[in-house]
């Protein structure tokens, strides 16, 4: 790329990709032990992110330029998630809790939530 510049790839609850999360709903339901909803989302919005930083890599950015962002509201959600992604690829990732509280409510979740992550 001509500037050579980071670039954040986002995705949360609400631009997730619709199409994407029916297919892997279906899947899930087409197994002898179909699992709880959530965890296919988690699996959705992960592959969702995995998939455009390969598409942008395609596109010829640098992977080490490449930083993906998850946002999620729940604390457990955010771990679950950033694990993952953690466990699947090696770009750098933007932790964030959104949505979590105002004043000390806020404060605690998210500190809970990055220390957890920071390990």
């Amino acid at each position: 790329m001509k500037y050579d510049k980071v670039v954040r790839i986002g995705v949360n609850w609400g631009s997730l990709d619709q199409e994407l999360l029916a297919q892997f709903m279906d899947e899930n339901a087409r197994r002898a032990q179909p699992w709880d909803a959530k965890p296919v989302m988690y699996q959705a919005l992960v592959e969702s992110a995995l998939t455009s930083a390969a598409y942008a890599c395609e596109l010829g950015y640098n992977p080490d330029n490449i930083i993906i962002s998850c946002k999620v509201s729940g604390v457990q959600d955010l771990i679950s998630v950033y694990r993952e992604l953690a466990r699947r690829c090696d770009y750098a990732l933007h932790l964030g809790l959104t949505e979590a509280g105002m004043g000390t409510k806020g404060t605690v979740a998210s500190s809970v939530a990055l220390g957890i992550l920071a390990q």
